[in-house]
């Protein structure tokens, strides 16, 4: 970005709706509290909603006139935010945000400070630090029995289940056949509790097998309880400070092209609060400049959900464009508020749109790498599933291995059109494919 004083930048903020509730209304007050010279600009694209979010704002919209809502007809997905860029010649930034988060006062200024910091190193995005919006209690799982299930958390008798995120190396979210979601474990997992005051923790437990199950928590005794095919109940009080954890410090990829947040589920301790350059930008919370979408291009629509931001992020640095992390930022997220972890939607797109991503992109021998991940980590369910076929409980991995299945082949249909998008990208590329793929988080 050319070098200007902030009075003569022209700031759009673009917000993709789709039923995000309350949380809408949040973040427009948060928008239009951010600090900036001129009036803020702000476009939220619905997509199709059938919820009050909108209707929620609508004092909102009448008491600012810089505030347009743009309604779509159809749900295109995170593609929409196209639909507020179609004057793209007339901006100097875009921030895109979505409608699960809150953004600090400074979000603007300090953003669009760091994409003029060095104008000659085509810096086109500037990311902040995305946190989860509400602070978690962690709560550490191990079970003598690898197909352990977490099935409902509750915190002083509420229900905390669909608001709690389980980290480990084999922890996935199951889904089973009432619309509820249950846990797989593995033999050890970390539970994050959202939780402000201390309480008692009751968490319900399931197995396909006989396993011994012990839960510890900073501050408490640990507990222990024999689960079986039968619910199993444990009891512990919280008691330990709730720690804030970091969503995304930038993005990148692995050697496989699976895409990750830095810092995810981590502490928001300062171990990320260093400014580097990163591969990608998330698109939950980011600045834009307007000149390297005028040069790069706007989302592909075909993605819909998810691996987007990371496409739109690899095209540019194929074309010599570069992203800068800028951790003073801070912006609280709902994580997966609109779509829901876990979910259908959440499963496939991810798993799809990750290959389509590495076919419009990557090397071939990094192609042949995704691919082969992606059938793998779906054969590894199916056996799982195969291995407690005749056990109760196991009916969530059979979904999660149809879902698997569904999103590897649609990638596999997919291929003609993403090998055709390739050769037009590869037309435009100005950085060798080997160099961009160096900068991946091997």
């Amino acid at each position: 970005m050319t070098d200007r004083s902030t009075d003569s930048l022209r700031l759009r903020f673009v917000v993709v709706n789709h039923n995000a509730g309350d949380l809408l209304r949040r973040c427009v007050e948060s928008l239009l509290g951010v600090d900036w010279p001129t009036e803020v600009e702000i476009r939220i694209v619905d997509n199709a909603s059938t919820d009050t979010s909108i209707a929620s704002i609508a004092d909102l919209v009448d008491a600012n006139p810089g505030i347009e809502v743009l309604t779509q007809a159809t749900n295109t997905g995170f593609g929409a935010n196209n639909v507020a860029l179609d004057d793209l010649a007339n901006l100097d930034l875009v921030a895109l945000v979505n409608p699960d988060a809150e953004v600090s006062p400074d979000f603007a200024t300090a953003l669009s400070a760091a994409l003029q910091q060095a104008p000659a190193a085509k810096v086109g995005a500037a990311c902040p630090k995305i946190v989860f919006d509400e602070p978690f209690r962690s709560v550490e799982v191990t079970a003598t029995n690898s197909n352990t299930r977490l099935v409902e958390v509750e915190l002083d008798g509420v229900d905390l289940t669909h608001r709690c995120h389980v980290v480990g190396p084999d922890a996935a979210r199951l889904p089973v056949s009432d619309g509820r979601a249950e846990w797989h474990l593995g033999e050890r997992a970390e539970v994050l509790v959202p939780a402000v005051e201390p309480g008692d923790l009751r968490l319900t437990f399931r197995a396909t097998a006989p396993s011994e199950v012990t839960v510890t928590a900073q501050g408490s005794t640990p507990a222990r309880c024999d689960v079986g095919t039968a619910s199993s109940q444990l009891h512990l009080l919280l008691t330990a400070p709730p720690v804030r954890r970091v969503q995304n410090a930038g993005s990148t990829l692995d050697k496989f092209g699976v895409g990750s947040n830095r810092g995810f589920f981590q502490p928001d301790d300062g171990r990320f609060d260093e400014p580097i350059e990163v591969f990608a930008w998330c698109g939950a919370a980011v600045m834009l400049d307007a000149e390297y979408l005028r040069d790069v291009g706007l989302f592909a629509p075909e993605f819909f959900l998810y691996y987007e931001d990371t496409d739109l992020s690899w095209r540019g640095q194929s074309r010599g464009w570069t992203y800068r992390y800028v951790p003073e930022v801070t912006v609280g997220h709902r994580h997966s508020a609109s779509t829901g972890q876990g979910s259908v939607t959440t499963d496939v797109y991810q798993q799809r749109n990750r290959l389509r991503m590495l076919a419009r992109n990557g090397s071939i021998p990094l192609l042949l790498r995704g691919l082969g991940h992606a059938a793998g980590s779906t054969i590894k369910i199916g056996g799982r599933k195969l291995l407690a076929a005749r056990q109760p409980g196991s009916k969530g991995d059979s979904a999660l291995f149809g879902r698997r299945v569904v999103a590897f082949g649609k990638a596999v249909a997919d291929l003609p059109s993403a090998l055709r998008a390739r050769r037009e990208l590869d037309a435009a590329r100005t950085v060798d494919r080997a160099e961009v793929e160096s900068r991946f988080d091997t």
